[in-house]
């Protein structure tokens, strides 16, 4: 479906491809860094958004991070940042080092559930990164009202589930917030065009209850459509083992495998280079900087050091 330049103020069967029309932007909800990373290689980054690299909730973290086992999925924060009046506010206003893993947690996400944030690439007490998070917000709701058609991809990484509760948790939990931020979409931003890929990498342990509960979660995620519109997709593809000992070892996945799960979608990158969104760019137009999105995204995953 061909969509205005200008702007205004699943299933796992692939036969729903058809039915979402070809995606102006791509764009990473989380619950890590790793769906930006691949949508940056695949030349699809155009700009950055709120949610490329943070470590948020109960599946945006390693496994060893056994305290947030129980916490809410990544994508309550999503959900929070948008229910706010006005969205995204106080955002990155209250940061907490986290020297254990190098990084400041976002500490502003409290009611009524603690949701887990971590931004280990930079650090929003620098008055130069906060607003580049509030550009990146303004972004963000820019864009779900510039007739763009948006591809929104989050990921559900299994490798990091190995404990029951750690699963069941997020398996509980993600169908609802999934279901959650389709109804918010649709009575906040009406006009707003958008699809989300739920993106489901490698395998559970052969255990029959991780496996039951695996699909049930999948069927929930699924009969969020309602109708013939798959607004929610479900793909499952192969990830790389994790190295013990070496956390970067894997970390990126499947190159393949992406590239792949993407060739099944038609996507045609704009620029972003309409009136709207020039307040949200440095220089109030599009970047001079003529590296790609790939090189500039992977430039920005500098590890911080919290003072």
């Amino acid at each position: 479906m061909a969509v205005d330049d200008s702007c205004s103020n699943g299933t796992d069967e692939k036969a729903d491809i058809a039915d979402i029309g070809t995606a102006d932007a791509v764009v990473s909800l989380g619950p890590n860094c790793l769906p930006a990373y691949h949508i940056a290689k695949a030349g699809f980054k155009r700009r950055s958004f709120p949610f490329d690299v943070l470590m948020t909730g109960s599946d945006g973290w390693s496994a060893e991070e056994s305290s947030i086992r129980l916490a809410p999925v990544g994508l309550q924060l999503v959900l929070e940042c948008l229910e706010r009046n006005p969205p995204f506010s106080d955002y990155v206003s209250t940061m907490t080092p986290l020297p254990s893993i190098n990084a400041v947690g976002n500490a502003g996400f409290t009611d009524p559930e603690f949701i887990p944030s971590a931004h280990i690439h930079d650090d929003p007490r620098e008055p130069e990164v906060a607003a580049k998070y509030q550009r990146r917000a303004d972004r963000f709701l820019t864009l779900l009202e510039s007739g763009y058609r948006v591809l929104f991809i989050y990921t559900m990484r299994l490798r990091e589930l190995k404990d029951p509760k750690h699963f069941i948790n997020v398996a509980h939990r993600l169908p609802l917030q999934v279901a959650k931020l389709r109804e918010l979409l649709v009575r906040r931003w009406p006009s707003s065009l958008n699809h989300l890929l739920v993106v489901v990498l490698g395998e559970l342990p052969p255990v029959p209850p991780a496996q039951r509960a695996l699909e049930a979660c999948l069927s929930r995620l699924r009969s969020v459509n309602q109708s013939k519109d798959p607004w929610v997709m479900v793909r499952r593809i192969p990830d790389l083992p994790k190295v013990p000992g070496d956390p970067m070892a894997g970390f990126w996945g499947d190159d393949k495998a992406w590239t792949d799960l993407f060739s099944e979608f038609v996507i045609k990158p704009k620029d972003f280079s309409e009136a709207c969104f020039q307040e949200t760019t440095v220089l109030g137009s599009k970047s001079a900087d003529d590296k790609s999105g790939f090189e500039k995204f992977v430039d920005s995953l500098k590890m911080i050091h919290p003072a």
